[in-house]
């Protein structure tokens, strides 16, 4: 689904949030889904829109909860609040495209390149599992050197 939403910082407005927030809905349901919202609501390091993104990603953006509200909700139309961890957002879904399983014919291709690459690296590690099996490795660590009489005393 894509969207657009306009953040309301509950901490930062305090008990007059869900009324601001009423109050910003009622503006953009007046002009509509293409409402101009970059100077709408408050700051955040949220998105002010996401575009046609997977339900399992708005969910790790907004959260699991907001990601489950937003999905009855009809697209072109202003709706809100909706509370995240992060606080109230008045939203529109701008287009919801639902899932479906691809063919085998349409993922096949990519289906047998990661079938032969997961063969071809199984096939490597064993052989130099072999490899290794025919050597011993011996790692020896490496012997201090003494330093000669009289270097590293400040010298002449």
């Amino acid at each position: 689904m894509a969207l657009r939403q306009v953040y309301v910082d509950q901490d930062r407005r305090g008990a007059s949030a869900e009324a601001d927030a009423g109050r910003m809905l009622a503006r953009l349901r007046a002009v509509g889904s293409a409402a101009r919202i970059d100077a709408l609501g408050d700051p955040s390091m949220l998105p002010r829109e996401v575009d046609l993104a997977a339900r399992s990603d708005v969910a790790r953006i907004l959260g699991p909860e907001f990601a489950e509200r937003i999905q009855s909700i009809t697209p072109g139309r202003w709706t809100g609040p909706i509370e995240s961890g992060y606080g109230l957002h008045l939203v529109t879904v701008r287009e919801r495209v639902e899932g479906s399983r691809p063919d085998l014919a349409a993922v096949r291709p990519a289906v047998e390149r990661e079938f032969l690459a997961d063969r071809r690296a199984r096939q490597h590690a064993a052989m130099y599992e072999r490899l290794l099996a025919k050597y011993t490795v011996v790692v020896e660590k490496p012997h201090a050197v003494k330093p000669a009489d009289g270097a590293g005393k400040g010298g002449s």
